[in-house]
């Protein structure tokens, strides 16, 4: 991470507020960055790989710049003109204050998504939605949101919808074929969207199908006699996996 960006960025945030200090979207954006960096000493581990949310350290969070993110943000929303970045900066502050992930305040995350999305109706946004869903009303519910959206079409070229898909499926799905369970957060592989990573999304285990059987690998040459045998690895797809919209030339594409 570029932290002197990121200390240039926080800069250039508390200047705005300084000169335009009645706009209520500038004290958002100063907000969200502070709820953004407060976390930037845990987003990767040791050997590079990123983190996410709940594999993260808590205790090595910016504590100070939370508190004055919260301040920030009670009086934000108490003025009754919350934009964008005050609502999104209220989200990430949630996730934040709670003492471990399991304990997160998911109700209110989908309520604050909620008005979100009532003034920035993205269909990003509202797959980032889907996640406080599964979670507040279960899995079940979040995948016919994520599969609503993946026929919109809008997301087609979107990294994370497949990837949210993957977790989903495995939450809703939790046995392969051969009783192999796929393991909860799978899909976070596809999120770490690094050029060269192999898909493993619905293909966590070398020796598993993908969740829900519809991985299909390309065959080996049977032996005369026999019947022709599966390999599956990832990287001897031949058609891609229908379950999760994995394919070789999606993720060259991305």
């Amino acid at each position: 991470m570029r932290t002197d960006l990121a200390d240039r960025v926080l800069h250039l945030a508390r200047t705005l507020r300084d000169l335009m200090p009645d706009e209520p979207e500038v004290r958002g954006l100063l907000v969200l960055c502070l709820v953004t960096d407060a976390r930037r000493a845990t987003r990767t581990g040791a050997d590079g790989r990123l983190l996410r949310l709940q594999e993260q350290d808590r205790s090595l969070w910016d504590r100070a710049a939370l508190a004055e993110a919260h301040e920030l943000i009670v009086a934000g929303l108490r003025g009754g003109r919350a934009g964008r970045y005050l609502l999104q900066a209220a989200i990430a502050s949630l996730y934040a204050e709670a003492p471990t992930y399991e304990e997160t305040d998911w109700p209110q995350i989908v309520a604050l998504y909620d008005r979100l999305l009532s003034l920035w109706p993205s269909p990003a946004v509202a797959l980032n939605r889907t996640v406080p869903v599964s979670m507040a009303q279960g899995p079940a519910a979040a995948l016919a949101q994520v599969e609503a959206l993946e026929q919109d079409g809008r997301l087609s070229r979107y990294q994370y919808l497949p990837a949210i898909k993957a977790d989903l499926l495995a939450a809703t799905r939790p046995y392969g074929r051969g009783g192999g369970r796929v393991p909860a957060g799978a899909g976070a592989d596809r999120q770490r969207g690094r050029a060269g990573v192999p898909h493993r999304a619905c293909h966590r285990s070398g020796d598993q199908p993908c969740v829900g059987n519809a991985w299909t690998a390309r065959s080996t040459s049977p032996t005369p006699g026999t019947s022709p045998t599966a390999t599956p690895s990832p990287t001897s797809s031949a058609r891609g996996c229908s379950t999760c919209s994995w394919s070789p030339r999606a993720r060259r594409r991305w």
